[in-house]
């Protein structure tokens, strides 16, 4: 069989082990993806919002086997395969997959599957990874997802998590605050690794008030409070070369954070089984600021 694109490169490694007599669950998103992603009013073909990072992530910290959840198109397994390192991928939209990647489905790097009900045994992955896909789960959802994320993570767990209902109003189901997700995270065995957040996060203190554009307040008063997004005269370049270059992006005013809003954990089992602090698996970057400063966000 004919090698992927984006295999090439990769030290051979097993395939993740599967849970025994796993039956994978529907999930009612399905058909609302499958047209997002292959419509006639779709995202842009070909575009990988993780890619932009990847390499930053490879970088910093050590990790051979990665599972890309939410894999879309399986841009980001392709572009860590590249890089040499062991990658999967699971996506919700079929279709995305037959249409984009049908050499990762052949060769098993990607299959379709839910994040409420991962296919694969407990800390099969050194990392897990996901860009900009966990505020398009429902919020009924999400104590399940987490927990599978936390589940198959043997030790790292970096994210990008849109905060934002700018220009995504409909498709971003749960908007919560900083604090509400490292909370969450923690409450599933995960605790925020502030090293390697410093390392990876944008943020951005010169902007003033005046400039602050189309400023909304996000969240839920119920669960997890309001927080306030902005839009601000920053250039970014989302995605792979060639997706789009975009000249303005959201900011979270209270803290300077311009997307995409990363987020980065360490699993407890780590922490247990090593007897090491999270930020352990941190390399290339100067001194982060001390682990107790406050990164929330503040209402």
């Amino acid at each position: 069989m004919q090698q992927p694109r984006g295999a090439a490169a990769v030290k051979d490694a097993p395939p993740p082990l599967r849970r025994p007599g796993f039956r994978a669950a529907a999930n009612a998103n399905q058909a609302k993806y499958d047209a997002m992603w292959t419509g006639s009013s779709s995202y842009q073909k070909g575009s990988c919002w993780g890619c932009p990072f990847v390499g930053d992530v490879v970088t910093k910290i050590d990790f051979h086997t990665v599972l890309d959840v939410g894999t879309g198109n399986g841009g980001s397994v392709r572009a860590m395969r590249l890089r040499g390192k062991a990658a999967w991928g699971i996506e919700l939209s079929q279709a995305v997959l037959e249409r984009d990647a049908p050499d990762l489905l052949a060769a098993g790097y990607v299959e379709q599957g839910s994040l409420t009900n991962l296919p694969y045994q407990d800390s099969q992955f050194d990392l897990v990874f996901s860009a900009d896909v966990l505020e398009h789960i429902m919020p009924g959802e999400a104590d399940a997802v987490v927990a599978e994320l936390v589940r198959v993570a043997k030790r790292h767990i970096v994210l990008s998590i849109s905060l934002k209902s700018y220009q995504n109003k409909g498709l971003h189901t749960l908007l919560r605050p900083r604090e509400w997700w490292e909370a969450k995270f923690a409450a599933h065995g995960a605790r925020p690794n502030r090293a390697l957040l410093w390392a990876l996060q944008q943020k951005e203190t010169r902007f003033s008030e005046g400039e602050l554009k189309s400023c909304a307040w996000e969240g839920s008063v119920l669960d997890g409070g309001l927080y306030r997004v902005c839009v601000v005269p920053l250039p970014w370049l989302v995605g792979r070369p060639g997706q789009e270059l975009r000249q303005h992006r959201c900011i979270t005013p209270a803290n300077g954070e311009v997307e995409p809003w990363m987020f980065a954990f360490t699993v407890d089992k780590w922490w247990t089984s090593s007897g090491q602090v999270a930020e352990s698996g941190l390399h290339g970057t100067d001194h982060p600021p001390p682990c107790n400063e406050s990164m929330a966000i503040h209402h």
